[in-house]
């Protein structure tokens, strides 16, 4: 698969609520968005972030957004062994 599509909208339910960036970019071809608490949300982004320049830099490339998705799930699956 070559392309990957987003859907979401961008409201905000009160005042307190809408100073929270709800849709992040993570590069050039890359975003995600973030339903609930955005604590954890901000960390994927940071991993998302640094494995894309670090592809960027190793291959001259941009990452594939499904190698992305891979090696975030290995990630999660790495911490839900180590329980």
């Amino acid at each position: 698969s070559t392309h990957s599509v987003l859907g979401a909208l961008k409201r905000s339910v009160s005042e307190l609520s809408s100073h929270q960036q709800k849709i992040l970019s993570i590069d050039t071809h890359l975003g995600i968005a973030i339903a609930g608490l955005t604590a954890d949300a901000r960390t994927l982004a940071k991993y998302m972030r640094s494995e894309c320049l670090n592809h960027k830099y190793v291959y001259g490339t941009q990452m594939p957004s499904g190698r992305l998705m891979t090696d975030l799930a290995d990630r999660h699956q790495r911490t839900t062994q180590t329980y």
